[in-house]
């Protein structure tokens, strides 16, 4: 869901919505609720809570482009080789190529059009199949730390995990 939030201004409330353009730079969009300041916070809230989502549905939507986020982990593993113990290295791979790529590569998500829902829905998928709940929390720090590479390589702009 869109983050936002609300302030008062001129003794009203608005609604900042953080959006972002097509370059992803992030471009607050107010919203006015003309609703005055005093006496009216919760159902000002109620309007952000509808405008976030509204505007979830315009803009959440995943990026079909670019690479498959089970392509983008297989690379970032290439390049965990020689930066991690054999060992560490080895528990990587045994996770990411008999675990996270197939269940990715079987939805198609893109490394841009990855969401937190898309993870959330993974976890939830380890937890029915029977995950011990360490196991899981190891498939996130893989998940996590290559998330993290990719925003420092501008290949998304933000962690979703």
């Amino acid at each position: 869901m869109v983050s936002g939030h609300l302030q008062q201004k001129k003794g009203n409330w608005y609604i900042v919505l953080n959006l972002h353009d097509e370059t992803g730079k992030r471009a607050p969009k107010w919203i006015a609720t003309h609703l005055p300041g005093q006496g009216n916070k919760r159902r000002a809230e109620e309007m952000l809570l509808q405008a976030r989502q509204q505007y979830t549905d315009i803009y959440g939507k995943p990026d079909p482009s670019g690479p498959l986020f089970a392509d983008y982990m297989l690379q970032w593993l290439a390049g965990m080789e020689g930066k991690a113990s054999l060992t560490t290295y080895r528990g990587y791979r045994s996770v990411i190529e008999n675990c996270i790529c197939p269940y990715f590569r079987e939805r198609q998500i893109t490394l841009a059009g990855l969401r937190a829902a898309d993870l959330e829905a993974y976890y939830t998928y380890l937890q029915k199949q029977g995950t011990s709940p360490n196991t899981a929390i190891h498939h996130h720090a893989n998940i996590h730390k290559a998330l993290k590479d990719a925003v420092r390589l501008d290949l998304v702009n933000r962690n979703v995990a």
